[in-house]
């Protein structure tokens, strides 16, 4: 499971050379990505997402198992992450997780590993 904020993406107005405004509160559209891949069918399941919050990140993990088990794999054993703060510190992501999942971290500051979903 990953999070990346990809660049912001400017209004329809264009930049400042254009005439637009270039402000982030002006249009511009930062959104999280989101993303998850089962390590034995390697399907994935991504979605843009508003921002990096706690209960956006849950609401993600929601969907994300639901849909996994439409696709027939209902069982989740572990779940890899990233240290993101919404997976470490949310009491709602940790009580999803006491259902019998087992939560793995990277290890901090190791780059071959973040971000690699």
């Amino acid at each position: 499971m990953d999070m990346k904020k990809p660049a912001t993406v400017p209004p329809a107005a264009g930049g400042r050379r254009t005439g637009g405004e270039t402000s982030p509160g002006s249009g511009w559209a930062a959104r999280s990505r989101a993303s998850v891949v089962d390590d034995h069918s390697r399907l994935a399941y991504s979605e843009a997402l508003p921002d990096e919050k706690a209960p956006t990140v849950l609401a993600f993990t929601i969907r994300a198992l639901q849909f996994y088990r439409q696709c027939g794999i209902t069982h989740v054993e572990e779940v890899m992450a990233d240290n993101h703060p919404g997976y470490t510190h949310s009491l709602g992501f940790k009580a999803l997780l006491t259902q019998g999942i087992k939560r793995l971290t990277i290890k901090p500051y190791n780059p071959q590993r973040n971000g690699n979903v």
